[in-house]
């Protein structure tokens, strides 16, 4: 089982290697996508929340689709990936 556990955590972190060589900084995307929304909602939304509606969108389609489809189950981790960069690097500016 770990042998699994390990192929899909490597899987994914290729997935997010391409991801930044095409879209760029994780954080300074989720940072843009942030301010998008909080112009469209008129409400101010953080990066972390960004990453916690992408997984949402990625668990209900899991739900409601196909919870076998092994992208959405990829993208979901590579979600919490970017989360946890996110917020390691807010901790980090809340200690200076």
């Amino acid at each position: 089982m770990e042998k699994v556990y390990k192929e899909s955590l490597i899987n994914v972190s290729k997935i997010l290697e391409d991801r930044n060589k095409i879209y760029g900084d994780p954080i300074k995307l989720h940072n843009e996508i942030a301010s998008m929304w909080t112009i469209i909602l008129k409400k101010e939304i953080t990066a972390l929340q960004v990453v916690m509606a992408m997984q949402a969108v990625k668990l209900c389609r899991k739900a409601a689709v196909n919870h076998y489809h092994l992208d959405s189950w990829d993208d979901e981790m590579g979600y919490t990936a970017i989360g946890r960069v996110i917020a390691e690097k807010e901790l980090q500016n809340f200690d200076k």
